[in-house]
């Protein structure tokens, strides 16, 4: 029986400046506090599965520098298990994060190793990936490796799960792996080409993305909840109301926690119920690893 949850993706080392807004142009700004922390997409999102209870491991790439070492103890950490991990001969992948008074967020990437990762180093975690029921994807990495693993995923009996964050041209070929998609707001509006900011709109992408994809799809839209289209029915899932610290990895919780409940095989009302949960309880924490819950904080609160 396949037990294991696979993660792809990128490892981040974050700059979080909070501050009361955002410079002009021009304009040097004074911020507030300044917090560093290890995340990254794909590291975040192992992370939360591995605080979740899930059988996580991860693949990806950091620097030889004390940013690549701090990432890899905080997965460790964290319960993931970090076999997989390679180190590259350049500095790590970055983050610098400007975190607004309401937990909204601007981000700016250094993609440093994140982009070292080959299709040699997949091969080298085929075992794991034969072991895996679920591997979870993202677009922080080339996208030529991302589809060379879906593939090899797929062969391999995987079901993938695509946060395609952020936005960008993936090959029909991906099209065509991909079981589950997650999407926000923007993400929507770059693949559907038309704004969608209304839950109305997203009912609408929701609908566009499957015909698309030929997937499960689901949009996430902040304070405003969730929809998803399987291709036979709509769902829709209200937003937790909670006093929100920071949204930085929000979205990654949310991606986790919807693999979880496929892996334990919820119906989707249920995991996007869970997923929102999960997601509400991170947002009232500082951004990093240590805002995402464990599996015993979420029980508490369903």
């Amino acid at each position: 029986m396949k037990e294991n949850i696979t993660v792809l993706g990128s490892l981040n080392y974050d700059f979080l400046v909070k501050q009361e807004r955002m410079p002009e142009k021009g304009e040097t700004y004074t911020g507030e506090e300044l917090i560093e922390l290890s995340g990254g997409k794909g590291a975040n999102q192992a992370a939360q599965c591995g605080k979740l209870g899930l059988n996580t491991y991860m693949i990806g790439k950091v620097g030889q520098d004390q940013y690549g070492t701090i990432m890899i103890d905080s997965l460790k950490e964290n319960h993931v298990n970090t076999s997989y991990l390679q180190k590259a001969h350049t500095r790590s992948g970055m983050s610098f994060v400007h975190v607004m008074p309401d937990g909204e967020y601007y981000s700016t990437i250094l993609k440093g190793a994140n982009f070292e990762l080959t299709t040699k180093d997949v091969d080298e975690a085929e075992d794991v990936i034969k072991q895996s029921k679920i591997m979870i994807f993202q677009l922080e990495n080339p996208i030529p490796i991302i589809e060379y693993a879906m593939a090899k995923a797929k062969e391999n009996g995987c079901y993938v799960v695509l946060n395609a964050a952020p936005a960008k041209t993936i090959t029909q070929e991906m099209y065509d792996y991909i079981d589950c998609l997650i999407v926000n707001e923007s993400e929507a509006s770059f693949y559907c080409s038309q704004k969608v900011d209304t839950i109305e709109e997203a009912k609408k992408a929701g609908r566009t993305l499957h015909d698309l994809f030929n997937s499960l799809v689901i949009v996430t839209l902040g304070k405003n909840g969730s929809i998803a289209f399987d291709g036979n029915q709509e769902y829709f899932q209200p937003a937790q109301k909670v006093k929100s610290v920071d949204t930085t990895g929000a979205g990654d919780a949310y991606t986790s926690a919807i693999a979880y409940g496929i892996y334990h095989q919820f119906d989707i009302q249920k995991s996007m119920a869970f997923a929102t949960e999960v997601s509400a309880i991170a947002v009232t924490k500082d951004g990093g690893h240590s805002s995402f819950p464990k599996i015993e904080d979420v029980m508490e609160k369903i």
